[in-house]
């Protein structure tokens, strides 16, 4: 489920994006939310710098690589509404397209979006940044800090990351 937000934070995203030019950090998760609804023309279209982050490109072509390797189907899990779990079929034609749509996904952002290294993460203590690392994924939190070392918001549809960038690291959100 996406988080809406309230209305305060509404408010305060929409504030973020009228002050021309911004640097808009996108994360994995709303890179693959934009590209499912087949919406990546209206990323490309913001006033923005759009950057990701070194680690979610990394992320991107491990699992392309990962799913080119078993073309053929196979089974998987998944949680249906009622809380239950069911096993399904993705068949090798599904395992394909899933595998096209990541590649044009990683082209797209190569195309429209700076790919940046995550710096701030080598000032960090070694054993918080591994903590963050295997709490959220190296993505993530490199998304967070990308964020704040060039003063940009974080595009992310998860609202317990948005929250813990805005009171861990000061960094705004918006989805």
């Amino acid at each position: 489920r996406c988080a809406i937000g309230s209305q305060g934070e509404r408010e305060s995203a929409l504030r973020s994006i009228q002050s021309e030019p911004y640097v808009l950090v996108i994360d994995i998760v709303s890179l693959l939310t934009f590209s499912a609804l087949e919406a990546l023309d209206v990323l490309a279209g913001l006033p923005a710098r759009r950057c990701v982050a070194q680690s979610t490109i990394d992320l991107l072509e491990d699992e392309i690589v990962s799913q080119s390797v078993g073309k053929d189907g196979h089974k998987t899990l998944a949680a249906t509404d009622d809380n239950k779990i069911a096993i399904g079929e993705v068949s090798a034609d599904e395992v394909k397209r899933h595998v096209e749509n990541l590649r044009a996904l990683s082209d797209w952002v190569r195309k429209n979006c700076e790919i940046v290294p995550c710096k701030l993460a080598l000032a960090m203590n070694r054993n918080e940044k591994d903590g963050l690392e295997e709490m959220l994924g190296i993505a993530f939190i490199d998304s967070i800090l990308i964020a704040k070392e060039s003063g940009g918001l974080l595009l992310s549809d998860d609202e317990r990351l948005r929250s813990l960038a805005v009171s861990g690291h000061d960094v705004p959100g918006i989805w």
